[in-house]
């Protein structure tokens, strides 16, 4: 198209019918397309339109393309079209979604105290988000002794081990992970 149109700029408009809106949007970037067309929280018809959040994000930290947007202000934008919309946002939704930076897994969370970039692509505050730890049956004694030291307490390896069996056993039991709540009355037990 390009070298059939010249100088004519081309814009680019894609839908996400398969999931890959995105992916198609940053080929026809790398073809030389200069105009590409997204939608905050990927708002469009049927399966909606390649989302700006995943686009910018992706051209900042894949290709170090940086149209000067305030990335740090996705997670904002993303709310505030969410209520004004009505459209309810997956919550694992990449970038933008409230459990886009959550992580439950043991093994995950002890890499991440260690090296953010073993689970994360980019640092959570680049688009306005912050990390979070969950406490559930994926959990390991890295993810209760940073919980507790947030609250200045510590427990030895024995207690750690007991907590972790009562963590574990509590969010099969309910299905879910933990609520700061519910695992700190774990704690005081």
């Amino acid at each position: 198209m390009k070298s059939i149109l010249g100088s004519i700029p081309i814009e680019l408009h894609c839908h996400d019918d398969f999931g890959m809106a995105t992916a198609c949007t940053l080929a026809g970037a790398e073809a030389g397309v200069e105009y590409l067309s997204t939608t905050m929280n990927g708002l469009g018809e049927r399966a909606g339109n390649a989302p700006t959040e995943e686009v910018l994000v992706a051209l900042k930290f894949l290709y170090g393309v940086d149209l000067n947007v305030k990335l740090e202000k996705l997670t904002e934008t993303s709310r505030l079209v969410e209520e004004l919309s009505g459209v309810r946002l997956q919550q694992h939704k990449a970038v933008v979604g409230k459990h886009a930076f959550s992580h439950e897994s043991g093994m995950v969370v002890a890499g991440i105290f260690k090296n953010p970039f073993v689970a994360e692509a980019y640092i959570p505050e680049a688009v306005g988000q912050k990390r979070e730890i969950l406490i559930g049956k994926k959990s390991g004694a890295m993810s209760l002794i940073k919980r507790l030291e947030g609250k200045g307490l510590t427990l030895s390896k024995e207690e750690i081990r007991k907590l972790l069996e009562q963590v574990k056993d509590f969010a099969i039991t309910h299905k879910r992970t933990l609520t700061d709540e519910e695992f700190f009355t774990l704690v005081k037990k």
